[in-house]
């Protein structure tokens, strides 16, 4: 995520960052607008623990639209979704599923697979057209050659933006 953000200008009339975690479960590590500086922001990334255990996108996407997106939004912004995945989710159809009712919340998500992932169920949770929303990489150092692309792909005018990494 570090990777990610620290491109970006951070701030409320600028890129704000939310985090959801997933594993067997999903849970918000921080919500949009809970950091002002790029620095504050590192340090909360930094708190994140990783949970080992399953791979339950669909509870991710789920968490990341009703309890990050639905709470807070700020008028005008872009609603990104930074999907990053080391592997296969545990269930195909809900994740499909959770993906198309964020896009229905007017989320655009992107698809970040690193390493052996499930190639198919990218394409399906990506937003389309998938060209530009579905990346595969070998390991985690690459996703920083991603974010002009991605940027790039959301940008819809002189708006701000809210991006979710979970």
């Amino acid at each position: 995520m570090k990777n990610v953000t620290k491109q970006l200008e951070i701030g409320p009339n600028a890129v704000e960052v939310a985090a959801v975690s997933f594993s067997d479960y999903a849970r918000v590590e921080f919500g949009f607008g809970a950091f002002n500086t790029q620095n504050a922001l590192n340090v909360a990334i930094d708190s994140i623990q990783y949970d080992a255990g399953g791979t339950n996108t669909a509870s991710g996407i789920r968490t990341a639209r009703l309890g990050v997106f639905q709470h807070n939004s700020r008028p005008n912004a872009v609603k990104v979704g930074l999907v990053i995945t080391d592997g296969y989710s545990n269930s195909l159809n809900s994740t499909v599923l959770e993906a198309m009712y964020a896009e229905n919340d007017g989320i655009t998500l992107f698809a970040i697979g690193i390493g052996d992932v499930n190639e198919q169920e990218l394409h399906e949770v990506a937003s389309r057209p998938n060209c530009t929303h579905v990346f595969l990489i070998a390991q985690f150092s690459e996703i920083d050659s991603l974010v002009y692309e991605i940027m790039k792909a959301a940008c819809r005018g002189e708006y701000s933006y809210r991006i979710l990494c979970f």
